[in-house]
């Protein structure tokens, strides 16, 4: 029977974490070494052709990018207050800032300062309340539009947060629901359906995909496309007597996602270097290839992986419960070919390169939306990139008690 999405565990949640003129010369949060590559290797350039009307661009299994950039919290400018559980934050055209709190159930408005201006909604069934915030970008002008899935309804507030109007998607019986995920440029909506396992029954005992529909809703709330490829996620399933189960993230999971830019939708499936991008009305236009194989998953490899994985859980007895799981379940041959993809407001693609136990800094491969490699940027592992824009970087910083903190920094 088909299933509405599952709600993530906190390790997926960690893994799954999202999202101008390119800067030749950064200062503060983005400092570049310089403007050629100095990893002192021999940069290729991809090899581009066309394929019944889609670019392939294929970039070599050994990178060397332009650029490389530094990215650190020097110069961050932090925003006045407490926060938890933050997923969505944007800018607006004059600098000023809007954080939605998942906790609290609010959205917030700062100066560029960090200065607290506006807070707006709460936690409710109201015009302008939410059982949560699904999901929060800026829509169209300076209007921000909030998506509670609990209550599928979607709610218009304007740069000051002050409410404006709820509406919801206008589903049918072949379309029986939407999971507002993305905005484009024009208002529509990416949304994703129900999740359903193979066979269209429930849960089998181990490591299984679910797949997921995707649509396009128009900014009214019609429905206008239904995407030909679909989202795909990987759990490991303990089955139970009575019927139920419990999900847990697999190691070196695989993951197919799909991620909505301003004008363009990228579909990322981490078995391969292969992004895909295509119109937002579902035209494939071009993909983007990295050559290569990715690494294989020794047993050392998965050892040290199931440590960290452990070692994350908050107890003793937490850490009994999973360590059977962990250690017993299968695995594929290799690494994921990379981790988290995100797409900034010039619609370039971040893509982080896979760590099997992340490190103190992530390090990223930037590309423009033709598939041209920008850089290779690195940030602190513990900052978590909200948006980038052509000259900000707003994110959450997590302290070691994982307390959040939310930074905008200036790029230059």
């Amino acid at each position: 029977m088909p299933r509405e999405p599952m709600p993530r565990t906190p390790a997926a949640s960690r893994f799954a974490r999202a999202t101008g003129a390119y800067p030749l010369c950064v200062a503060g949060l983005l400092l570049l070494t310089g403007c050629a590559s100095d990893s002192g290797g021999t940069r290729a350039e991809p090899v581009r052709r066309d394929s019944a009307g889609v670019a392939i661009v294929e970039h070599p299994a050994e990178l060397v990018a332009p650029a490389e950039w530094t990215i650190t919290l020097d110069s961050a400018v932090r925003l006045a207050g407490e926060f938890s559980r933050v997923r969505y934050g944007v800018r607006f055209t004059d600098g000023r800032l809007a954080i939605a709190d998942g906790d609290s159930r609010t959205l917030r408005v700062f100066a560029p300062d960090g200065t607290l201006q506006h807070v707006g909604g709460r936690d409710g069934a109201g015009p302008g309340e939410f059982r949560g915030i699904t999901y929060m970008n800026r829509w169209l002008g300076d209007s921000v539009l909030v998506w509670d899935v609990q209550q599928r309804r979607l709610s218009v507030f304007d740069d000051t947060v002050a409410f404006v109007r709820s509406f919801a998607l206008q589903t049918d019986s072949t379309t029986p629901f939407g999971n507002v995920q993305g905005v484009f440029a024009d208002g529509s909506m990416y949304a994703t359906g129900f999740s359903t396992f193979p066979g269209g029954g429930g849960p089998q005992p181990g490591r299984q995909r679910s797949d997921t529909p995707a649509y396009r809703f128009a900014a009214d709330g019609r429905l206008d496309t239904t995407y030909s490829v679909m989202l795909s996620g990987e759990g490991f399933f303990r089955v139970f007597n009575d019927g139920g189960f419990s999900v847990m993230t697999p190691l070196f999971a695989r993951l197919s996602t799909l991620h909505a830019g301003r004008e363009i939708l990228v579909h990322a499936d981490n078995e391969q270097f292969d992004l895909r991008v295509y119109s937002p009305a579902g035209a494939l236009q071009r993909s983007i290839r990295k050559l290569g194989t990715p690494a294989a998953i020794t047993p050392s490899l998965r050892s040290a992986v199931v440590a960290h994985r452990l070692a994350e859980l908050p107890s003793e007895a937490d850490r009994e419960r999973e360590r059977e799981a962990l250690e017993t379940m299968d695995v594929p041959a290799t690494v994921p070919a990379f981790g988290r993809v995100l797409l900034d407001r010039d619609d370039r693609l971040w893509v982080e390169e896979f760590a099997a136990v992340p490190g103190d800094r992530s390090v990223w491969l930037v590309f423009t939306p033709e598939g041209t490699l920008v850089a290779r940027a690195t940030m602190p592992q513990r900052l978590t990139p909200l948006e980038i824009g052509r000259d900000y970087l707003l994110g959450v910083e997590r302290d070691e008690l994982d307390v959040e903190s939310v930074v905008v920094i200036p790029l230059r």
